[in-house]
């Protein structure tokens, strides 16, 4: 039996649970399958949803993705050869991001692309959710980096699923574990779309906000429309004399980040920094290739910082204020604009230049400053919750070590 399972016993377990666990190969306790070939030309736009892994991983990451489906007469054609999902079946990515599970939640119609996903039958050895909890843990992770000779493996077969060693109680024991993480999970979700509901509110008040629909009470002066490039300084400060040793990126949501810590410890800074451009605090920057993911970033901190001179950077003059042009930046208003200012046939570019250009309608002082203080407020409430959410999400990853063998 594989050497990462030589514990048959958990770290944490409910009171009245003492027996070993039993350790086997999943494909002998469970049908391991695919499906029948489909081809892309078979897809329709409505009918029998049809999974493919990108819809397996877009479930489990809460995400959304453009669906396909085939029709009810092919999908009736193709369970006569193969067999339909039933609820408490698995569908486990075989091919991108590997290993991910979807737990089947009804007997609704449902059919996969073949070689994508891999299909484990309902078992009687097996409570449904422990199977697929087990398909999260980190045992099951190791497990697939133990079986690839370069640390990561594009494909999660069949034939390797099959050999796939599982720990396994009793399904009264498994029963117990899956109602208690059903509840971990259930929680996650709750703060999950706790958070999404205030980022939400906070898309639309912003629209309201920033169209002028919304205005606070008091304020009734004109807002002035400026070009971009009137009210911003382009960053020419440079590392010329390599003082500054601290390397950021721009990520897609967290803003300026240690570039050791988004790459993992891989160091790809240039050994000759003298061309990076120094960031300071109130300076912004952005991927100009990523700005339509959310590659932008205001410097908030004391400590300053270099970023690759591919990372376009400014100041904000004084008439506008910085927090009140950071959430803009998150409007329709420049939504719009910058999808029409970009630049490059292969991937989209947005330069200094083609921003500058942008308009931006700018309220005095007084009301940036008190749609700052609403907006901070907001954005307050959903790190909150964030937080909150990422306890919860350490809090059952410690379970997760310590309640599987």
């Amino acid at each position: 039996m594989n050497k990462i399972l030589h514990h048959k016993t958990p770290k944490l377990r409910f009171p009245g649970f003492n027996d070993e666990w039993d350790v086997k190969k999943l494909g002998d306790l469970l049908e391991i399958k695919s499906a029948s070939r489909v081809h892309k030309n078979e897809w329709t736009k409505s009918g029998v949803p049809f999974f493919r892994s990108s819809d397996v991983v877009a479930i489990f990451k809460r995400k959304v993705n453009v669906k396909a489906y085939i029709s009810q007469a092919l999908f009736e054609k193709l369970t006569l050869k193969s067999g339909s999902i039933k609820k408490g079946d698995i569908l486990i990515t075989g091919g991108g991001s590997i290993g991910i599970p979807y737990l089947v939640k009804s007997n609704r119609p449902l059919y996969f692309k073949d070689a994508d996903l891999l299909w484990a039958k309902q078992s009687d050895h097996f409570n449904p959710f422990f199977l697929f909890i087990f398909f999260t843990s980190p045992k099951f992770r190791r497990y697939l980096n133990s079986i690839s000779h370069i640390g990561t493996i594009k494909h999660y077969t069949i034939e390797q699923a099959k050999a796939t060693p599982i720990a396994f109680p009793t399904l009264l024991e498994q029963q117990k574990i899956a109602g208690f993480l059903k509840g971990v999970d259930d929680k996650i979700a709750g703060l999950q779309r706790k958070k999404e509901l205030l980022e939400k509110y906070k898309k639309g008040i912003m629209q309201k906000i920033f169209s002028q629909e919304l205005r606070f009470p008091g304020f009734t002066e004109p807002w002035q429309e400026k070009k971009l490039g009137s009210v911003l300084v382009k960053n020419k400060l440079r590392n010329k004399y390599q003082a500054i040793s601290y390397v950021q990126s721009v990520s897609n949501r967290q803003g300026f980040v240690s570039q050791a810590d988004y790459f993992e410890g891989a160091n790809i800074a240039s050994k000759n920094t003298s061309n990076y451009f120094v960031i300071r605090k109130g300076t912004f920057a952005y991927n100009p290739s990523r700005i339509d993911v959310g590659s932008l970033a205001y410097k908030s901190e004391e400590e300053d910082s270099i970023v690759s001179p591919l990372y376009v950077t400014f100041t904000a003059k004084a008439e506008v204020k910085d927090k009140f042009l950071f959430d803009w930046f998150s409007s329709a208003k420049f939504m719009r604009q910058m999808h029409h200012s970009f630049e490059g046939s292969v991937r989209n570019t947005l330069s200094y230049e083609a921003l500058a250009k942008m308009t931006i309608m700018i309220p005095g002082k007084e009301e940036q400053q008190k749609i700052a203080e609403f907006l901070t407020g907001i954005d307050e409430k959903i790190k909150r919750e964030e937080r909150k959410l990422e306890q919860v999400k350490q809090f059952k990853k410690a379970l997760l070590q310590q309640m599987f063998v």
